[in-house]
């Protein structure tokens, strides 16, 4: 018994699909699927998960520090000028040549990251300027 006609007929390339497409539906029926139940959460240590609610519910110290450098310049640049921003932008020792704004945001830094000791360099300020 002979051949059919489809079957004598070499098989052309079809341009018309996707090979990128079909790749991929060749790979996910290769992978096996498994359904996944959701299963009772049973938790065996109820102590370890409170306390570590607890210790998550406290908020964290800032750990941010200046550099020793920062802290010479930001305190030599409100020994001499207090507030004034422009002035100490102006001044010779900004090497850095910072912007006014810039060492505004130096002083917070370094108000925020050592407020008692940035309290007690005002305080001892003060006291010079008195006597």
């Amino acid at each position: 018994m002979g051949k059919t006609k489809k079957a004598r007929n070499r098989s052309k390339f079809n341009y018309n699909k996707n090979k990128k497409n079909l790749k991929k539906k060749i790979r996910r029926k290769e992978k096996p699927h498994i359904d996944c139940k959701p299963e009772e959460k049973v938790v065996l240590k109820p102590y370890v998960v409170e306390a570590m609610e607890v210790e998550a519910s406290h908020r964290g110290e800032d750990k941010t520090t200046c550099s020793t450098d920062m802290t010479e310049f930001v305190q030599h640049m409100v020994k001499e000028y207090n507030e004034d921003y422009k002035a100490m932008a102006r001044d010779e020792k900004n090497y850095y040549q910072d912007t006014p704004k810039q060492i505004k945001r130096k002083v917070e830094l370094y108000k925020r990251c050592h407020p008692e000791e940035y309290a007690a360099f005002i305080a001892s300020l003060k006291s010079q300027k008195s006597t």
